[in-house]
C-alpha cells in the first residue's frame, strides 16, 4: 500500500499486481506495459504519478516468504512505473527479497534488502550503495521520519539455527522435498 498526500492510494495484490484506488472509491487496475507483478510487498510515491515497486520475488509470491527465503533466491527487483501511462522501468533486480522502499528528497530510492540484511540506496543516475549491511535481522518496511531519517521495521531476528540451515544446502534441499 502507498499513499500520496494528493491522495492516490496504489495497492498491491499478490499474484494480481497492482492497482489504484480512484476518487470513488472503486480499484482500477495500474497498467505496468506487460511487466507482471506477482510479489508487490513494498510500495512508494515519487510523484503524483510515478510508484516505486518493490517486487520481492521472481518465484514465490508473498504469502510464500519462507519457502523464498529457503530456497536462497535473489530474483527480486526494484521498478518505476508511471500509474497513467504503464511505462515500467527497472531500477535494480536479482535482489534478495526487497520488502521494504521509501524515496528520497533528492529521488534515490531506499531499499530494505530481506535476505542479504542489508539497507540499499539507488541513485537517480543508476548508482547502487549500501548504507546499513550486516544487520541483526531481517529489514522491511522503511517509513520516512518526521524528524528525516526513516524508520526501518526489522520483522524477524537472525537466529543461529536459521542461519546454520541457509549454510547446510544438503540439507536445506530435504528439508524443503
Amino acid at each position: 500500500l502507498a499513499a500520496h498526500p494528493s491522495g492516490h492510494v496504489a495497492v498491491g495484490v499478490s499474484g494480481k499486481g497492482l492497482v489504484l484506488r480512484c476518487e470513488d472509491g472503486t480499484l482500477a487496475p495500474i497498467p505496468t506495459g506487460g511487466v507482471t507483478f506477482d510479489c508487490p510487498v513494498a510500495l512508494a510515491f515519487a510523484g503524483p504519478d510515478e510508484l516505486i515497486v518493490a517486487n520481492g520475488s521472481a518465484r514465490n509470491r508473498p504469502e510464500h516468504w519462507r519457502r523464498d527465503l529457503m530456497e536462497k533466491n535473489r530474483c527480486g527487483s526494484i521498478w518505476r512505473v508511471d500509474v497513467k501511462t504503464g511505462a515500467a522501468t527497472c531500477l535494480a533486480k536479482d535482489l534478495a527479497y526487497p520488502c521494504g522502499v521509501a524515496v528520497t528528497d533528492k529521488r534515490a530510492v531506499v531499499v530494505s534488502e530481506g535476505w542479504r540484511h542489508r539497507v540499499l540506496t539507488l541513485d537517480p543516475d543508476g548508482r547502487q550503495s549500501t548504507v546499513l549491511d550486516d544487520l541483526p535481522g531481517y529489514p522491511g518496511a522503511i517509513t520516512p521520519s518526521r524528524d528525516g531519517g526513516y524508520w526501518l521495521a526489522v520483522f524477524a531476528p537472525r537466529q543461529q539455527l536459521v542461519e546454520f540451515v541457509l549454510r547446510e544446502d544438503h540439507f536445506r534441499k530435504q528439508m524443503m522435498a
